[in-house]
């Protein structure tokens, strides 16, 4: 990951406690910290906290594929990417394009690096490439990393503070036996209420206790 943020330095928690780490990176003007979470040596969590003031974004990870394990990946560039934002058309997508697009420095016209976030039925896929100008033609060249990233919590704070306001979290509906969607419900943010965050391309309840949470929750 070190290598998909420019500017970034790897640092091994150790038994440091976050709030060490946080403080230290604001005694250091750092402006993010990004922590990846693993379980078996399978990554399957990522925290975007941005520093001073926040906010924190929570992902979940699924269908990782590190660049070793891609057939034929090519070397990647140290220049600043291009970002391709795909589908991130309500509230909430835009919320979440502002917080991952920060993480990197504005790119050259010349850069030959891309990077696509595409929200795929609320699944932010990432894929990484390095593209090439042959004639008329560009050829794609995929360096990896690779994996579907789930947004479940965007909090206002930075990642260290415990007793902060939730701006969107994500819960797993109770009446398993109907429904087994995910329904996201706001936190406190009335500001975000009319803000069409609950189209139905964002959020699909299937059961009536879902329907009347988003009633009471706009």
């Amino acid at each position: 990951m070190k290598l998909v943020f420019p500017n970034s330095q790897r640092i091994n928690r150790g038994t440091h406690q976050i709030e060490e780490i946080v403080a230290a990176c604001k005694a250091r003007g750092v402006t993010d910290i990004v922590i990846l979470h693993e379980t078996r040596g399978v990554p399957d969590g990522v925290i975007v906290s941005h520093l001073p003031f926040g906010p924190t974004a929570y992902f979940g990870l699924a269908n990782v594929v590190m660049r070793h394990d891609i057939e034929n990946h090519g070397t990647v560039s140290e220049q600043y990417p291009h970002l391709v934002f795909h589908d991130f058309t309500t509230a909430l997508g835009e919320r979440v394009t502002n917080i991952l697009k920060n993480l990197f420095p504005v790119p050259k016209d010349e850069s030959k690096r891309v990077m696509t976030f595409a929200n795929i039925d609320d699944y932010i896929s990432f894929r990484h490439h390095v593209y090439e100008k042959r004639g008329k033609e560009v050829k794609l060249k995929e360096v990896g990393p690779r994996f579907e990233m789930r947004l479940y919590q965007i909090k206002l704070g930075t990642v260290d503070q415990k007793d902060v306001e939730n701006e969107v979290r994500e819960r797993v509906c109770s009446h398993k036996s109907l429904c087994m969607h995910r329904v996201l419900t706001l936190a406190l943010v009335s500001s975000l209420n009319s803000s069409g965050l609950f189209a139905p391309s964002c959020v699909q309840p299937r059961c009536a206790s879902c329907c009347k949470q988003l009633a009471s929750a706009r």
